[in-house]
């Protein structure tokens, strides 16, 4: 998948497009909860820390490294500094740090937001302001805007920028596909383990038929291949279906 496509389907198409429906979900007058403040936030941070990720330049130039591994973090304030703080510099200048820290971690492991942050949706005039509680107020609604708008500027970099955000997309890629393929093998080997031991005492089945699971996948492999639908057709990451398109057995996209 080239670049102009990635940006196509997976920044303009899911991101953005999953931002825009959350920012959609207002509560009735019996809900208290669920406006999806926290989802709004922890999507838009992990969009800006893969975005830094496709064009900082700086890990390259003084680091030489090129593992995504070593530059978490890094990735996401190097967007925030180049491409988010433009778009209003007094709001968001010296706060990278906080909503790293406070905000992406928190919800990201635990969706929990740390101590000191408020999460608000349509409070526009206190958006990244500290109140006088000490909590940094974050306006979901107003933290998209200013996303969308910081994207703008990152899109405006690709004709500088093509062959390094070319060059960094397929280094992810390609550890992402690294990451899938051993996570598969290590479950594959443990669960062949299991069936050898069912084999060597078939009274432990209890009459099922001991199938090794890497033969299973291999078959399930075998038949797809005769689809209509070549396999390099395939997203370059995790599986999303279109919403006019069931996924397996009826399931939603995304």
């Amino acid at each position: 998948m080239n670049l102009d496509k990635f940006i196509e389907q997976y920044i303009k198409g899911y991101l953005f497009q999953d931002l825009k429906k959350m920012i959609g979900i207002t509560l009735s007058d019996e809900e208290r909860y669920g406006a999806a403040g926290y989802p709004i936030l922890s999507t838009s941070v992990a969009g800006m820390e893969l975005l830094g990720w496709m064009i900082n330049v700086s890990i390259i130039n003084n680091k030489t490294k090129t593992d995504r591994k070593e530059s978490t973090g890094s990735d996401f304030l190097f967007f925030w500094d180049h491409f988010m703080v433009p778009t209003n510099p007094l709001k968001y200048s010296g706060k990278g740090k906080l909503i790293l820290n406070l905000v992406r971690h928190g919800i990201a492991h635990t969706f929990l937001a740390k101590p000191g942050i408020l999460v608000t949706k349509n409070n526009s005039a206190h958006h990244m302001e500290v109140s006088q509680d000490s909590y940094l107020v974050v306006d979901a609604i107003s933290f998209v805007k200013d996303f969308k708008n910081a994207f703008q500027i990152w899109e405006s970099r690709i004709g500088d920028s093509k062959n390094l955000m070319e060059f960094r997309l397929k280094i992810l890629l390609n550890k992402y596909t690294k990451d899938s393929s051993n996570a598969f093998k290590e479950y594959f080997a443990s669960q062949d383990a299991a069936t050898d031991q069912l084999m060597a005492n078939p009274d432990a089945a209890m009459g099922s038929p001991a199938v090794r699971v890497k033969d299973f996948f291999a078959n399930s492999i075998s038949n797809a291949s005769t689809s209509t639908t070549p396999l390099s057709a395939a997203p370059p990451s995790g599986m999303r279906f279109d919403d006019s398109v069931a996924g397996p057995s009826g399931s939603p996209r995304g």
